[in-house]
């Protein structure tokens, strides 16, 4: 990746500069040109359960999770800043034959902020505790899916946890972000931006920060319609920012792709190019295959004109593409089941 030109972030002196091309995770814009890139049995069936389970409240308040729908168990991971609710045509598509379990990250939407949250180590402390929600649950071998930061979350999760997933589905997202953002080596030198981006984020009033998330500068081009956007938009503005801060510092110094080889199993990776100005399908494609080099069981596809909410934008072609992978056996081919887990509880 160090010959690739992208856009770069002039200096980050100043908010709505970084923020515009990195709050949310907002891949639209990232690329100018690119060079080429190194190229079941089923167990019962869970009982139906709906409503919000207290996990939040009950536990360390690093996440809620709403559960719907029976059958082999899916979890569902939003973005930065984003809402559980990202997932709910997913949900309504899923649920008559998964058990959906969807995440609601603390102190994004409106969800109250982990209490721990300037210590640092935030979307760590949301994975081991995420190994202890599918351990106490008896979930086995959920299936993860994750959007943007969500999908990064998940990378890491199956390096750190490989025996607790199964398959993987990563929405637009990559393992090393500021190795394409800031033309970073390492995370060593994306560190010092990383750095300047959380203090700056933290350090602006709570107004300054509410009029740059409502300006849409960085949450237009990542939705399609205006009714979209505006959600998008809410979801942000009702996010706690402190939180928003220290999430996107750790998104900007994490780097999976090391370890990517020790994801045990399928992985299917959507990736978008709309919005892009000045590149190709290609480029872009070139881009995801060269980070996710070392990943065992990767499938890759390309949306043609999808952005970044791809769920949000073409439900119908996104369906398609989770549904085969969902049913497939071990290996990518088109029939078999996933397993499936016992009821589900709220203490441990």
């Amino acid at each position: 990746m160090s010959g690739l030109r992208v856009w770069k972030l002039p200096s980050c002196t100043n908010l709505n500069q970084c923020l515009a091309a990195l709050l949310l995770f907002a891949l639209p814009c990232f690329l100018a040109a690119a060079q080429t890139a190194p190229a079941g049995t089923m167990s019962p069936v869970a009982r139906p359960v709906s409503g919000t389970e207290a996990w939040g409240a009950q536990h360390r308040g690093l996440f809620t999770v709403k559960v719907s729908g029976q059958g082999p168990a899916v979890i569902l991971i939003p973005g930065l800043s984003s809402s559980g609710d990202t997932w709910n045509g997913t949900v309504d598509h899923l649920k008559g034959h998964y058990q959906c379990h969807v995440l609601n990250l603390a102190g994004f939407a409106g969800v109250p902020a982990w209490s721990d949250v300037d210590k640092g180590n935030f979307l760590h402390a949301v994975e081991d505790e995420l190994a202890v929600y599918i351990q106490s649950n008896k979930l086995v071998s959920p299936v993860i899916i994750g959007h943007s930061l969500g999908g990064t979350l998940t990378l890491e999760f199956a390096e750190r946890y490989a025996d607790l997933p199964g398959r993987l589905v990563i929405v637009d997202s990559l393992p090393f972000l500021s190795g394409v953002w800031l033309q970073a080596g390492s995370v060593k030198e994306a560190d010092p931006i990383a750095t300047n981006m959380k203090l700056q984020i933290k350090g602006e009033s709570h107004d300054q920060y509410l009029q740059f998330v409502k300006s849409g500068a960085s949450t237009r081009p990542m939705v399609t319609s205006d009714a979209d956007y505006a959600l998008v938009n809410e979801w942000a503005a009702a996010s706690d920012q402190s939180t928003t801060a220290e999430a996107l510092y750790e998104l900007l110094t994490t780097d999976a792709r090391a370890d990517l080889g020790r994801i045990r199993g399928d992985v299917l990776v959507l990736a978008t190019w709309a919005g892009f100005p000045g590149a190709t399908s290609q480029q872009i494609e070139s881009v995801y295959r060269g980070q996710y080099t070392g990943t065992k069981k990767l499938q890759l596809v390309m949306a043609d004109n999808e952005r970044h909410f791809i769920m949000l934008d073409n439900p119908g072609w996104f369906f398609s593409q989770i549904d085969p992978f969902l049913a497939a056996p071990a290996g990518g081919s088109t029939t078999g089941k996933l397993s499936s887990p016992p009821p589900v509880t709220t203490a441990h």
